[in-house]
């Protein structure tokens, strides 16, 4: 579809075919040079003018990321997950283009943009299970705990390992104590979430800061 659309725009530059068609040779010796001169101009342009740099990227990315997170209890539940797990493809495409970049041992943006989704997916189910409860509290505590899973993520891409998850979902774990209409089972998966976000980010934090160490065959030099 690609070399097909090019070669139709161009014949179509070249022939520019309607009712009152020119079929002079120097009019189309015109267009010809005007369409090789605007391809070589855009082509030129392109490799002069680099584009952003993986590390701005990634911040970028990462950005958009703990936003959405950020977001997540804002909107409906269908809209939210609607919009989240749109973007996070998008997203998930760019920073695995990146990774391929990297050398081997430094490879961890799409493990980041995984972690990120897994976050973003973990919050939803929480408001899936949570939002119908009648608990001014718990709702309060809920939302903390999102904004605390933004922040320890954002600083997990930095390579920074955060206790504030740990915290936060110690506060909302105590405020299902007083829902009769949770089981203990369920408090107890959820109390089981809690840890499990909080290990997948401090993993996350540790594989960022592993990355910026430089690599075995650098430090080893050549033999």
């Amino acid at each position: 579809m690609g070399y097909c659309l090019a070669f139709t725009i161009g014949n179509i530059l070249l022939t520019m075919p309607g009712n009152g068609m020119d079929f002079s040779f120097d009019s189309f010796i015109n267009r010809a040079i005007a369409v090789m001169i605007g391809l070589a101009t855009v082509v030129t342009g392109f490799r002069l003018i680099p584009g952003f740099g993986p590390t701005l990227r990634k911040k970028r990315l990462v950005g958009a990321i703990v936003r959405d997170l950020r977001n997540l209890p804002n909107r409906p539940i269908h809209e939210a997950e609607t919009r989240f797990i749109g973007s996070m493809a998008d997203r998930l495409l760019h920073l695995a283009k990146h990774d391929d970049m990297l050398p081997e041992d430094q490879r961890h943006l799409f493990t980041l943009g995984l972690t990120g989704l897994d976050i973003g997916y973990a919050c939803l189910q929480l408001r899936r299970r949570l939002d119908d409860l009648p608990n001014t509290e718990l709702h309060r505590a809920q939302r903390d705990f999102f904004a605390a899973l933004a922040r320890a993520y954002a600083a997990s891409a930095k390579g920074h390992a955060s206790d504030e998850v740990r915290r936060a979902g110690d506060a909302l774990i105590e405020t299902l104590h007083d829902q009769p209409s949770l089981s203990e089972r369920r408090r107890t998966l959820l109390a089981g979430l809690v840890e499990r976000l909080d290990l997948s980010l401090q993993r996350q934090a540790e594989r960022a800061r592993t990355s910026r160490m430089p690599s075995r065959a650098a430090q080893a030099g050549p033999a």
